[in-house]
């Protein structure tokens, strides 16, 4: 390889490397804006809320639930290992970097619901 091909292809590397970044980024941004608007929401303080997510997660984690179909139909433009990598974040309350836990919204829980109840997948 020539080092004229050898700076093309690095660049090409650079670039790639950038475009991966600023989507993870701009995906990182979006899942924390959903996050923050639904904290300021005071629906999760209502017990039907508390007892529809009891029960959305309590399904999700049982034998024979393809978790991986509910995560593509709630995050349809996400790759598919993002969008089954931070359900199952959510669905098992794993901590973030900052310790807290990774959950579902209250509008998530909804969909999620009723995917589970009209039995969408």
């Amino acid at each position: 390889m020539t080092t004229r091909e050898e700076q093309i292809l690095k660049e090409h590397i650079k670039n790639i490397a950038r475009a991966i970044i600023k989507e993870s980024l701009i995906t990182e941004k979006a899942e924390k804006k959903e996050t923050e608007k639904d904290k300021d929401s005071e629906s999760d303080k209502r017990p039907e809320l508390r007892q529809m997510r009891k029960s959305v997660i309590k399904f999700l984690k049982k034998d024979g639930v393809n978790c991986a179909d509910y995560a593509y139909r709630l995050w349809p433009w996400k790759d598919k290992d993002s969008a089954r990598s931070y359900f199952y974040k959510c669905r098992d309350g794993k901590p973030k970097p900052n310790g807290e836990p990774y959950a579902f919204t209250s509008k998530q829980i909804n969909k999620l619901y009723s995917m589970i109840s009209s039995q969408v997948l």
